[in-house]
């Protein structure tokens, strides 16, 4: 069978549906043989956009007949039987090309582009090998560029992976086998099916949204307060740097998304940045199910990681993304923004740069009106500098997330050289994710590690909540149906709560592993965020529990929300406080402080806190927060990690006993 899947389409859509008649005409029956799988993705979404992707599985090798070829002699027959193919589509006729050597370069607006169509073809094929390779798969992926208004006869001298107007599905498979022949080892068959099929089930995973997400969209919409600041602020969008500032769960992102809806009611289109995969895809999820209910068109609004938007426009200005072994080298990344930051800027002469080029030539990926950058506090200057010189300041929206610090630990100044009358500051005080017990909780604990300055008002039309701080290894399948127990008297899902680890520390993961070992055992399903391949997928189901290193878990919440070992985390971010080159003298146990509370404000209704070591100093801090005078008696309890599976959820205990 053949399928084609509209990821976001632009234009390229016309061209898959053109190919999957080619694919019909050459192997007669295929698009209904379901023994045989062809897919058709259409607008991919990696580091690199991929116009289209096919992945190519089928039951048994099929014959490529000899094809003519440009100035060379016709090709032996040949088969295949299952192939990864990236395609770089260009609706461009011959004038708008510039040639050097055997090479195109595309010209758009006057604007001769750095990468030629071949390079962006293999680049291409580079994002959809990375897809392949965080998922434990290593196939090889032909990279094509396909020029669907040029005649083949102008391209004779071109490079041979550039196809005319006139290529058809067997010129295709010719064009992908000259650069490298089909595998036909039946074990190297095998694995290259797997990874289309990995890499397929990536790209078009899909998040069902669950109870907690219905009721979390369904109360923003009834939330007044929420509206009329978003109602306020949303007319200044694009006159003024504005900056939503407030502590974890005062609802910076919520806002964010609200903002970025009514906006793209307007027609406006709005990019959000964030900087991790877990969290992209969670406002997605959410920006997806708000839009849904307005009726918003899906290329309106999106969200792409920080990282993965700046090396798609460096790539886009002719910069090789900066490798180290085969994988992207993050830690130069900085000094390639810097480097490059100058052309984006208008020359003394009054010439446009790159910036004004870059919208022009790729409007889909770079034409955004509004700029929305969560977590901007942790921005590094050189990323704030070359955000600023693509989009200027005025169309930027910041989520500072205050004292939210992982990659630096002293805040990026977005307010440097900007008058104060473009920039607007709009506080958020109040707890908007916590239930009150929970947000006193925190403040409770903040007064104990003497972290005076950090106070969140708990929200009064937010009453309930519980704390349970457990001591000793409390991992157990017993632990993990209790979570999902709980939150099922809740009316929450199993995939609406998460479970925080500590990093690995000198090569042992041990309470990660102990994790799934338990999950695996009890049959409770967990997405693992801490894995790279998971985290490229999201979660697909509402059954299983979601858990994520405590350095991943900004911006995310949890009904429930478990912090396991607590005192381990500290302990190893107080020896490994990542500070910036400018910031030696923060002390490293006021860094660890600060830390701990991203965590705890992830719950919304039940914060579960274990620590290892009951004289640790984080256990006496927790015994001090619990002792605090405006914390109820009955909204917290400590106990002993055996007992608190049965503490947590009771009713699901004393069914099993």
């Amino acid at each position: 069978m053949i399928a084609i899947h509209p990821i976001s389409p632009e234009n390229e859509l016309r061209v898959a549906e053109r190919l999957r008649d080619s694919i019909v005409r050459a192997w007669p029956g295929i698009d209904t043989n379901t023994g045989d799988r062809i897919e058709l993705l259409v607008g991919v979404r990696t580091p690199t956009d991929v116009d289209l992707l096919v992945l190519v599985r089928l039951a048994e090798p099929r014959i490529i007949p000899p094809q003519k070829r440009r100035r060379a002699l016709p090709s032996p027959a040949a088969t295949v039987q299952t192939a990864l193919i990236a395609i770089e589509l260009k609706a461009l006729d011959l004038s708008q090309f510039d040639r050097l050597g055997n090479q195109l370069f595309p010209i758009y607006h006057g604007h001769v582009e750095k990468r030629s169509v071949a390079k962006q073809a293999c680049d291409s094929a580079f994002g959809v090998s990375g897809i392949a390779r965080i998922a434990g798969t290593h196939p090889y992926v032909h990279g094509l560029a396909w020029l669907t208004e040029v005649d083949d006869d102008a391209l004779l001298d071109i490079e041979p992976i550039v196809l005319g107007a006139e290529a058809d599905w067997y010129a295709i498979l010719d064009a992908a086998m000259r650069q490298r022949p089909f595998v036909t080892a039946e074990a190297d068959v095998i694995a290259t099916a797997r990874a289309a099929e990995i890499v397929g089930r990536t790209l078009l995973n899909r998040r069902i949204e669950t109870k907690r997400d219905r009721a979390r969209v369904e109360c923003l919409s009834r939330d007044l307060a929420a509206r009329a600041a978003v109602d306020a602020l949303v007319p200044r969008a694009g006159t003024a740097q504005i900056r939503l500032i407030g502590r974890g769960g005062s609802g910076k992102t919520t806002s964010l998304a609200l903002m970025a809806v009514s906006l793209a009611e307007t027609g406006a289109r709005v990019l959000i940045l964030t900087f991790h995969l877990t969290l992209r895809s969670d406002i997605a999820h959410l920006i997806a199910s708000m839009s849904a209910r307005s009726g918003i068109p899906p290329d309106r609004i999106a969200v792409q990681t920080t990282a993965s938007f700046l090396l798609g426009a460096l790539a886009d200005l002719g910069v090789d993304a900066p490798m180290r072994d085969g994988v992207i080298d993050y830690s130069t990344l900085d000094a390639l923004l810097d480097e490059t930051r100058g052309q984006l800027i208008e020359t003394h002469d009054g010439i446009p740069g790159d910036a004004e080029h870059l919208r022009a030539m790729y409007p889909k990926r770079f034409g955004w009106d509004h700029i929305f950058i969560d977590e901007s506090q942790d921005c590094t200057d050189s990323e704030r500098d070359f955000l600023r010189a693509l989009y200027g300041h005025r169309r930027l929206v910041l989520a500072d997330g205050v004292d939210q610090l992982q990659r630096r630990q002293i805040a990026c100044d977005w307010m440097r050289d900007i008058p104060k009358n473009e920039i607007i500051e709009h506080r958020l005080d109040k707890s908007l994710r916590m239930l009150r017990n929970v947000a006193t909780f925190v403040n409770a604990f903040a007064r104990a590690l003497d972290l005076p300055t950090w106070r969140i008002e708990p929200q009064a039309d937010l009453p309930g909540g519980r704390i349970i701080i457990a001591v000793g290894d409390a991992i157990s399948g017993d632990l993990l149906r209790a979570i999902v127990a709980s939150a099922a008297q809740q009316k929450a899902d199993a995939a609406d709560c998460l479970i925080c680890v500590p990093p690995k520390i000198n090569g042992d993961d041990r309470v990660r592993l102990s994790l799934l070992a338990a999950g695996a055992d009890a049959g409770i399903a967990l997405w693992d965020g801490t894995d790279p391949a998971q985290r490229t997928i999201a979660t697909a189901g509402t059954g299983a529990l979601r858990l994520v290193r405590y350095e991943s878990c900004r911006g995310l919440e949890g009904w429930v929300t478990v912090a396991l070992d607590l005192d381990v985390f500290a302990s190893n971010r107080q020896a490994h406080p990542n500070l910036g080159p400018n910031e030696p003298s923060l002390d490293a146990s006021f860094v660890a402080n600060r830390a701990m509370l991203i965590p705890l404000t992830r719950a919304v209704h039940t914060l579960v806190i274990t620590v290892r070591d009951p004289a640790s100093e984080v256990a006496m801090r927790l015994r001090a927060a619990m002792d605090d005078h405006a914390m109820p008696r009955d909204a917290i309890a400590w106990v002993d990690a055996s007992e608190l599976a049965r503490v947590l959820a009771p009713v699901a205990s004393s069914s099993r006993s």
